[in-house]
């Protein structure tokens, strides 16, 4: 585990950290699926695609407040917003709390932009469930929820809580 991640509760003992092979074995799964999205998606990157996301999601940001959420670099921020603002998918205003910096908003095209990549992607992901048992879509169905606080926890940067 990770410097910043305090050990999590196993299925039967709630002090005990989950299975090494389980956390293995489910890093592999994850990451086998985020590759094959990516390698199909949509013509944005996944930063950018990311990144739009989030812009849309928590209005309009300083880029600085987007590296930090996103969790990179300035630069490749920087970058980022360069290439959604060349596509027309955000725009740049002033900072009304900071004459001297910027905020980025999404604008109409960029959510449209959105929609687009999202509805690719989940039509991923669907051809990659066929040929699962009702069982099998059922225990996905069953974990959603705790993947999707993974995904909360992955994106505010709360490993714990």
């Amino acid at each position: 585990m990770g410097p910043e991640c305090a050990p999590t509760q196993g299925p039967d003992d709630p002090s005990a950290p989950p299975d090494e092979d389980f956390t293995s074995r489910f890093t592999t799964a994850i990451s086998r699926i985020s590759r094959r999205i990516r390698v199909t998606s949509f013509t944005m990157t996944y930063g950018a695609l990311s990144a739009l996301a989030t812009i849309d999601r928590s209005g309009p940001l300083r880029p600085a407040e987007l590296a930090d959420i996103e969790r990179v670099t300035r630069p490749s921020i920087t970058r980022i917003v360069a290439a959604l603002e060349s596509r027309g998918y955000i725009s740049r205003t002033d900072d009304p709390n900071d004459g001297r910096a910027f905020v980025v908003a999404i604008t109409p095209s960029g959510r449209t932009a959105l929609k687009q990549a999202r509805t690719e992607r989940a039509g991923d992901i669907a051809c990659l469930m066929e040929g699962l048992t009702d069982p099998q879509l059922e225990a996905l169905h069953q974990a959603l929820p705790a993947l999707e606080r993974i995904a909360r926890n992955a994106s505010t940067g709360t490993e714990r809580r």
